[in-house]
Parts: C-alpha cells; structure tokens; sequence
C-alpha cells in the first residue's frame, strides 16, 4: 500500500490511499488518472489514456472557464445547478477495477454527485459534501468498453459562491494476464509458380491464466490465393477464431493457398497482423510472425534419354 499527502484549498491534509499490486506474472495493472496538473480535458497522468476528454453539459465546455473549471490543480464546481461533465474509459477485459478520488468543500451546503455508467444509465456511487475521499470498487456492470464517469449537482439553489473540488480522480483496473506465444511456419520457401504452400500457424498458451476468445488475424499477402484450411479461419476477413485455450494447451491452423503466376523471383511475406484474446498477453518477443517464399517460374520439362532408344521410354512417342 502506498499514502499519498494530499492539500485542498482550505489547508487540510488527509492522507488518500492508492492500491499499488506487486509485479507477478499473474496480473496486470492498468491506471487511468487526472490529477489536474494543468488546465486541459485532456490529462492522462496514468499508464493508460482515457477513452475521451472531460465533457461538460450545460457549460462553456472550457476548461479555464465557467463554472466548472481546472483551478490550482484541481477540477472546480462552482454555483453549479443543473450542470455536469463526464469522461470515459475502456475497462473491456479487467477482471477488477478500483475508483479513488479526492473532494473538498470550500464553502456552502450544497453535494455533488459521483457518478458511474451501467450500459444503459448512470449509477450515483457517491455523494460528495464536505471533505474526503471516495474508494469505490465497480460492480460488474460498470466495467466495460465504455464505462464512463460522471460528476453533476447533488442538489439545488447553488449560490454564487458555493464550491467543490475534487482531484486525484484514479482508476485502477487489473487485468488476468496469460503468455500467448504464436509462431508460423511454411512447408516451401521456393515453390513455383501454381503450386500450392501450406502456412501452419500455431498458438500455445504458456498460463499461467486459461485465455478466452483468442483470435488471430492473417489475411493472406498479394500474390498467393486461399485454397482451404483446418480450422475456423476467415478467408476473406484473415480472422481465425480460437476461442478458450487453457493453460499449456496449443492450437494449430493449417492454411493452403496456391502461388500466383508471374510471381516468380517477388518475395511474398505472408504476417499475422493481429492476436487478441480477454487476457493482456505478458510475453510477445519470442513470437515469430511472418513466413516469406521467393517462388521460381515453372520451366518446361526436360527429358533425358540414353543410348538409341527410337521412342520415349514408356510410350510411343518418336524422339
């Protein structure tokens, strides 16, 4: 666990606690986060980018301006009535994720609202008066590829100069992680021209998590064409549909395409673009992803004779 000192406008300290998870194979953490250091929409001061900038309703959607605004380093709602501002994020794949935020009234009686998207309308999580933090873990239905937080009036009749402040607004998301090592071979480097080549792609998890909805994508290059395949693959989109691969377990995909003509001497490099799964993947520098083959033109044939045979060895053609 890791304090963090944090001073308001009205001079209290309090001390705001960050989860801070060790460094395993197991997880991994993710962290969106505006601490407001400068007077923009845009401040990602975690290790991950929110998925949009603050949006304010109802105001001059300015951050340097209007009644709600960035202000020594902090977000402040000031005579707020009927506005609001919201920001969101992709939490698609965590397994859990933990809000923490700071807030201080300055001065009035009136609340804010904290505020968390549910997929079809927003959830009051917290209620802001006074000074404090919020520590707040999302139910299931808050996490996903467009959770979204929110602060609006808690209440009405804000005076003129009735104010809030809140800062340190952090998400800290752990994703279950799992190694994916992918490889991809070809069974001719050289073939010619109208023959066929065989791609054998292959996926083993190495855990130490089982992964779900594993895809891989592998649109073959310019100069081969899709012939067949043994598995779930998409010829048209590259797509290969894994799905769950557990722990230690492998899958393999072989792809047939026939080489293309004039496309003797070309180098034609056949790469997967593309390999998703629920999981964050721990490990992809041992991945080999791309084969190449250089094909040769199809020459006529030659036929070799000995001694003074009048027709071609077994048949009846006259030399």
């Amino acid at each position: 666990m890791l304090g963090k000192i944090v001073q308001l406008k009205n001079g209290l300290l309090f001390l705001t606690t960050l989860l801070v998870l060790s460094s395993t194979s197991l997880f991994g953490q993710a962290t969106f986060r505006d601490n407001f250091g400068s007077v923009s929409y845009s401040n990602n001061d975690g290790n991950q980018n929110f998925s949009s900038n603050w949006i304010e309703s109802n105001d001059d959607s300015s951050p340097s301006g209007g009644r709600i605004e960035i202000v020594g380093n902090e977000l402040e709602f000031r005579n707020l009535d009927n506005r609001s501002i919201r920001r969101s994020l992709d939490l698609s794949g965590a397994s859990s994720v933990t809000l923490t935020l700071d807030y201080d009234r300055t001065s009035g009686n009136e609340s804010l609202l904290v505020q968390l998207f549910n997929g079809s309308s927003y959830n009051t999580i917290a209620t802001l008066a006074g000074t404090g933090s919020v520590n707040y873990t999302l139910d299931s239905s808050e996490i996903s590829a467009s959770s979204e937080i929110q602060f609006i009036t808690g209440s009405g009749n804000w005076g003129g100069s009735e104010t809030i402040y809140v800062d340190n607004v952090l998400f800290s998301a752990v994703f279950s992680t799992t190694d994916l090592a992918v490889s991809k071979t070809v069974d001719d480097s050289t073939p010619k021209e109208g023959d066929n080549v065989v791609y054998t792609l292959t996926v083993t998890n190495n855990g130490p998590n089982n992964a779900t909805n594993v895809s891989v994508t592998d649109v073959l290059p310019t100069g081969v064409t899709y012939v067949s395949d043994d598995g779930s693959y998409n010829s048209g989109t590259g797509v290969w549909t894994i799905g769950s691969l557990n722990n230690g377990s492998t899958s393999t995909l072989n792809i047939t395409a026939s080489v293309d003509a004039g496309t003797a001497s070309s180098t034609i490099t056949n790469t997967i673009t593309a390999v998703n799964a629920d999981q964050t993947d721990t490990n992809t520098t041992a991945d080999d992803l791309s084969e190449s083959i250089v094909p040769t033109a199809d020459q006529p044939p030659v036929i070799t004779v000995t001694g003074d045979q009048v027709y071609c060895p077994g048949g009846s053609l006259a030399i």
